[in-house]
């Protein structure tokens, strides 16, 4: 009597099940780890940029010999980027391209908001020529716009960190900073004051990066 050899392997059904229940956990897991990369490619830049933006002041007040920068022409004209800023970022380079109310050469022509990403608002208003803002973008890819040192000392400064490309959030790849020309301070850098996840040009958000050991705390 002949013994027959059986083999069991799995059911077309039950194949389709394992595949089924994989999709799944994939749909739930490929995002989250997705937008972890994506945020902390953001918090490398903006850490980047904000310690060169630090070696500004010092660089600036040893080049000029003054200790209050807030008169000194480099930042009343405006052309403090070409002179100080270029020379902090090691080999990255840089040229000036179009500034003006209409368009940003570099920049996205509109950014949404953490609270809002799908809804898009333009900021050319914000730094255009007509003001004497002047528009930069590095061989890094960064793109940076610049207004004259204020009336009470200080200089606005946006950065988005990865040009015009996606995803265009103000908050994630677009901040906003204030370099401080007064005595005493040396250049100091902080972020510019607002409510961060409502602001197209990200007011408030680099203070709040800044604080949580430059990790962005409110895009989950």
């Amino acid at each position: 009597m002949m013994l027959k050899n059986w083999k069991k392997g799995f059911t077309l059904t039950e194949l389709m099940v394992a595949m089924a229940i994989l999709g799944v956990i994939a749909a739930l897991t490929v995002p989250g780890i997705k937008r972890d990369y994506t945020k902390k490619q953001f918090q490398v830049a903006i850490s980047k940029f904000y310690t060169d933006l630090m070696q500004v002041g010092p660089i600036a007040q040893v080049e000029t010999g003054k200790v209050n920068l807030k008169n000194a022409s480099d930042f009343t004209d405006n052309n403090w980027v070409n002179k100080y800023l270029s020379g902090t970022l090691k080999g990255d380079g840089l040229k000036t391209v179009a500034s003006n109310s209409a368009k940003h050469d570099g920049f996205s022509t509109a950014y949404g908001t953490i609270n809002a990403p799908g809804t898009r608002s333009s900021i050319s208003n914000y730094c255009k020529k007509a003001n004497g803002g002047k528009t930069y973008v590095l061989d890094n890819g960064y793109a940076v716009c610049s207004l004259p040192v204020d009336e009470d000392g200080f200089v606005t400064v946006y950065v988005d960190t990865n040009g015009n490309k996606a995803p265009n959030i103000a908050g994630l790849d677009l901040f906003s900073f204030k370099i401080n020309l007064n005595d005493d301070e040396d250049g100091s850098v902080t972020g510019t004051t607002g409510s961060c996840i409502d602001s197209v040009t990200a007011d408030g958000c680099f203070n709040l990066v800044m604080n949580n050991k430059f990790k962005i705390p409110y895009y989950n």
